[in-house]
């Protein structure tokens, strides 16, 4: 299983960051919903690409079987 913290483009040189997970062949996403201005960081900004690495570590140490339940589970609450 791979769990990778990946970037999405804003504008104003923001980054939204979210997990990109893949097993088996499959693949889904999990939206962090954490923005940082990358043109122009400040300590809160390191501190919160620090919190996504961390969730990240975390999801890759959790079970296959508790990650997929809670991304099938918003799944269909969307």
């Amino acid at each position: 299983m791979g769990v990778y913290l990946r970037e999405k483009k804003l504008e104003g040189g923001q980054v939204s960051y979210y997990l990109d997970i893949y097993h088996n062949k499959s693949r889904w996403y999990e939206f962090l919903e954490i923005r940082i201005n990358k043109a122009h960081p400040t300590a809160q900004d390191k501190e919160k690409k620090r919190l996504a690495q961390e969730i990240r570590s975390k999801r890759e140490n959790r079970p296959l079987s508790y990650l997929t339940n809670e991304c099938l589970l918003k799944a269909m609450t969307v």
